[in-house]
This record gives C-alpha cells, structure tokens and sequence, in this order.
C-alpha cells in the first residue's frame, strides 16, 4: 500500500501532485546519497502533515513509498551495471583482482546443528571482488530446492531480499522491496571457475570478542575471536560501506607443542558427499606459516580425521582458498583407523590446523564454504591476475644485505644422498657453505671428503617461510664455471612431503639452470604429472657469451595463463596452461630454492681439475604481483 492510499480519499490527489514532484526531484540527482534519501523522506512527512495525515502512519508509508519508486539511496557508491556481465550462472569481470571488495555483511546463514541446505544468496560464488561485496543495481534470483543451490542473475531490476528463512523443502518467498537496514545487497563471487556453494559460517550471527564463538573451538598455540571490521580498519575490504564480521586469530607453531589451529563442531554429523571442497576467504599476514584443513568423520569405532593440501601464510590482504576433497588423505595419528576413505557423509568437525610458522599479526577467515566443482583438480588457488602487464608491485625481497643468512626467509636443506639426480655433494648448514658477504649471498663449494661425500656446498629453501603463488619472481645471480658445476634458481609446489604430496606431482618450476659443460647456455624448465624429468617442457637458450663470464637478471612472469621466462629482460622460453600433456598444477603457491649441485644427471662428469672452491653468488631474490 503506498502512502497515498492511507489518506482519506479527498486528500489523495493532491498527496500524489506532492509525491511526484518529489520523486522526480530524486531520481534526476546524479550522486544520492543517504542524507539526501532521508531528506526526501522529511519533506514527505512535511506534506502529510500539511493533509492532517498521522505522522505515525506518514514516516512507514514515506519509506515504502519511497523504496516502490525504486530509490535507492546507495545507488552513487555502486559500481555501474556495466561493470558486470551475466552469462547464465557466471559473472565475468574486466579486470579480475586479488583484492576483493565487501558490503558491510553476509546475508546468508546457516542452520549448523541440523544437515539441510541454508539460504544462499548471490555471496554463494567466488568473486574477485569481496565475499560481501555490494550490487550495482544488479537483481539476485535465489534458488534454493534441495543441495545443491544455484545463482543466477541479472542487471535490469533493483535487488531482491528474502523475507523468509526457507528450509530445502519450501519454496523461497520474496519481496520486491529493497532492504532497508544497514545491510547492503551481496555480488555473486566471481572467479575462474563455474560452481555451486553452500555457505557453512560467515560469522555474522555472532556477537565479537576475545574467544571463539560458539560451536567453533581453538588448541594448542591458537585462537582469537570475532571482530567486527569498519571501513577505514586494515582489514576492510575494498568497497566496504559498513561494519563486517569475520573470524581472526591468531598461530604459534614454533613454540611448544609445535602445532594448534581454529574449528568448528557440529552438533549432528554433516553430509558433505555432493560437494567438491571446501573454500573460504584468507586474510594473511604474509609471515609465512602453513596451514592445512582437517576434517574429521565419525566412523564405527571412532572420528577418523583426514588433512588436505597445505596453504600458506605468504601475503597480506585478502585471498580465495579452494582445498578440493579428492586432496585428503588420513591423517598418521588417526586413533583407530577405520575404512580410511573420506566418504563425507557424516562430518563431525573441520580444523583450520598449523603445520610450522608463527604469525605476530594475525590472520582471519570469512565465507566458509562448500563448493561443486566437478572440473577443480588442485590443492588452492587465488583470484587469477589480470594477464594484461607485468607485475609492478614488490611483495617481498631478500636483498641479503644483513650481516647473516634471514633464518625468517630461508632454511637449510642437509644430505648427501644425491638428491634423486646423482649429485656428489653433501649439502650442509655452516658458513663456510652460505652466508652472507658484501651484500650478496654466497653459496660455495669445496672439495672435501664429509660424511661420506667427496663434495660439501649448500641449498637454501623458503618452504615454509614464504611461498607465493602468481607474480614476477627474479633473482640477480653469478654462476661458477667450471664442467660438473650446476647452480640452479626454482621453485617447488607448497605441501612437498605432506601425505599425498609428492614430485612430480606438486609441480616444479625451473627459473635458472646452468651446467657447466654447457657454458653458454641458460635452461628454463617446467616438470609437472606426465612432463617431468627427460620429458620435462624445457628451453635450452644459447647466448653469445659465456653465462658464467658476468652478472644476469633471471626471472619468470606468472599468472593463470602460464609462465614465460626471462634472461636479462629478454623472454626465452614460455608454457600455456594448455601446454602440458599432463595436468597443469601451477594455480598454487611455490616455494623458492637456490643450490649448488656437483655432478649428477645433468651436471654430468666432474671435471678432475676443477679448481675449489666455486662460489654461486646471488644479489638479492624479489618477488612482485
């Protein structure tokens, strides 16, 4: 009923000659904002009383007048409709980000003590913007039958909110009426790939604190609580125009007992079976812990608890997280092993679990999610980067410009076991193999005989510590001469040597490669499932001087089209996903390691007089997106 109708009848006309003038008014303003909304509203009232209207029945039927006129008092902060496209149940945008945007909260919720699918709204997709982001005037049909649902959308009429809080056997029931609290309507999030979410937590239910809150639990070197986030705090998202809760805590792992994490328990075991994963939003503080998802499932004779792919803490801001089912396996310490198979038919409890690291500024989560994606295959993935120019902004560097080796950077690889290629050397943590000397880090090789081996030298690694997915990563480097020398700059996929993670399946980047009978030759590489090895993708690129002779830059650009190589700012060598004839497992984040091998498969037979030590110098490692 509009606020017309609730006058006596000989005071309808002119009520409406007033509404109208007042409405065009409105909507012929450029830049409406909530202030303007509300005067609008004022003036409205102004006229009521002027008809001997009641104020009280004039200030509820203004605002539903109001909202029936398809004002909309935020529309000016929205982007506009162009910038995004509807193509059945996936949104594309021009330019993906890694930074994603939030309204001021999440509209969906949850039933956790019962297994029936909740609400879901349009914040059930990925998105490069924010798992709260706001519409640009975008409507969001919901779905919600039996799990699991599906989003479509559309750009021709205002939002839609539900009225009703539907169980998976009702039918949902809506109102044409936008909402008219605080809380904004939510984007559908977008990235890459094509699915169908159900929202397990988004934390908006509960109130904040210091502890966790209630069905969630923490252990160990572990906890935090829920903090309600503003717009102008750090951890606001881009976009954000009111108050956001989310889960933040905080992780010590290095202390003792060496592990803790975060968890939800469930009141009734959870079916999760027609699902892909689990997904979330990570806000890290780039310190460089690794963490894992657990899952446990009651079995006949007790909770059987499963680990997925790890992730790491190797950037502050905000981040996708996509942790597919089909990367569990059971867990070494389970109490009383059972079939030993993630059914996920009846889940007790999840665990945001720390493998190593520590943070000081913590983390936090958001958007804790099931999806169905039939075509996802790896461990996790961000928000792909736009492929458009080259990353620009430096997110961390070593300059080794200290008086020693960072320990907060890079840890040592010890043996001399001939590390799967033969090699001759035993590698080992003393200075006399690394350190740092007039700003360079030195990684030196000596003849020796060491615990069984003829050679001693050094590999460093920052597994662990920091690990990055995407992004121009670029080392300034010398290589020793010498036939049997063999220095190399790469990088291994996270979780190397967690159950079911394992070479070459994890992946295997290539940057530098130098052999010494080659001497003027760079080799750029790239070993994955079924292209590894002999049959790796790789590039021999033969330049006109001796590579050993001077200083080089040598980098790889990396994004989800693929990964293309560089030799002092010149492309050598480059892979498209669709390359390989195996799976593509480079939509991970990496870890970095920089060795000096002696013989082995590639760097062939030692040359007897080959002069020690040889020294692999390197200027600084710098890592941009």
């Amino acid at each position: 009923m509009t606020w017309c109708a609730r006058l006596p009848a000989s005071s309808r006309a002119l009520c409406a000659l007033a509404l109208a003038g007042i409405f065009a008014a409105c909507t012929s303003a450029q830049n409406e904002t909530q202030v303007r909304g509300t005067e609008a509203a004022e003036e409205q009232n102004d006229v009521a009383e002027e008809l001997g209207a009641d104020q009280g029945q004039s200030t509820g039927s203004t605002l539903q007048a109001t909202e029936e006129a398809g004002v909309m008092s935020d529309d000016a902060e929205r982007p506009s409709s162009e910038d995004v496209v509807s193509s059945q149940s996936t949104l594309v945008v021009d330019q993906p980000s890694t930074t994603p945007d939030a309204s001021s909260n999440d509209s969906a919720s949850t039933d956790s003590t019962s297994g029936t699918s909740p609400l879901i709204t349009a914040s059930s997709a990925d998105s490069t913007t924010a798992p709260n982001a706001s519409s640009s005037g975008t409507s969001t049909s919901v779905a919600t039958t039996s799990v699991p649902v599906s989003v479509s959308t559309s750009t021709t009429q205002p939002p839609t909110t539900s009225t009703t809080q539907p169980s998976t056997n009702e039918s949902t029931t809506t109102s044409s009426m936008p909402a008219t609290t605080p809380t904004q309507p939510e984007t559908p999030d977008v990235d890459d790939v094509n699915e169908e979410t159900q929202l397990l937590d988004d934390f908006e239910s509960y109130g904040t604190g210091d502890s966790v809150p209630s069905t969630w639990f923490n252990y160990g070197n572990a906890g935090g609580g829920v903090s309600l986030v503003g717009v102008a705090e750090t951890r606001a998202r881009t976009g954000q125009s009111g108050d956001n809760k989310l889960l933040a805590w905080g992780f010590d792992a290095v202390s003792d007992p060496g592990y803790g994490g975060v968890g939800k328990e469930y009141a009734s075991p959870q079916n999760w079976s027609q699902y892909s994963g689990l997904k979330f939003w990570f806000y890290g503080s780039g310190e460089g812990g690794s963490l894992q998802i657990e899952i446990g499932e009651d079995k006949t004779s007790d909770v059987e608890r499963y680990r997925g792919g790890a992730f790491t803490d190797n950037q502050v801001g905000w981040k996708i997280v996509r942790v597919p089912f089909d990367s569990f396996s059971p867990a070494s310490w389970n109490p009383t092993p059972g079939n030993e198979v993630l059914d996920l038919v009846s889940v007790e409890n999840i665990v945001f679990a720390v493998n190593s690291g520590a943070t000081t500024a913590g983390v936090a989560i958001d958007d804790v999610s099931l999806y169905l994606d039939n075509s996802s295959s790896t461990t996790t993935t961000t928000v792909p980067q736009a492929d458009t120019s080259p990353p620009t902004d430096l997110v961390w560097s070593d300059e080794f410009n200290g008086s020693g080796i960072n320990t907060s950077n890079w840890r040592y690889d010890i043996g001399g076991w001939g590390w799967g290629n033969g090699e001759s050397q035993y590698y080992t943590n003393r200075q006399e193999n690394a350190r740092v000397e007039d700003g360079a880090l030195v990684i030196e090789a000596h003849r020796e005989d060491y615990l069984g081996s003829s050679y001693t030298s050094a590999r460093l690694l920052s597994q662990n510590l920091r690990e990055f997915q995407y992004g121009r990563i670029e080392a300034r480097v010398k290589v020793p001469a010498g036939t049997g020398t063999w220095p190399a700059f790469w990088m291994l996929g996270t979780g190397l040597g967690e159950p079911g993670r394992v070479w070459p399946d994890v992946g295997e980047i290539d940057i530098l490669e130098y052999v010494g009978r080659e001497p003027n030759v760079v080799i750029g590489a790239l070993h994955g499932p079924g292209y590894s090895g002999g049959n790796a993708i790789d590039q021999w690129s033969y330049q006109s001087s001796a590579i050993a002779d001077d200083w080089h830059v040598v980098a790889v650009e990396w994004n989800y089209s693929g990964i293309t190589w560089f030799l002092d700012g010149v492309q050598f060598h480059s892979v498209s996903r669709n390359d390989p004839p195996g799976e593509w497992v480079f939509d991970q984040p990496f870890f970095i390691i920089l060795n000096l091998a002696i013989g082995g498969t590639l760097g062939g037979a030692i040359d007897p007089t080959l002069e020690f030590p040889l020294r692999y110098y390197v200027d600084y490692v710098r890592v941009y997106q």
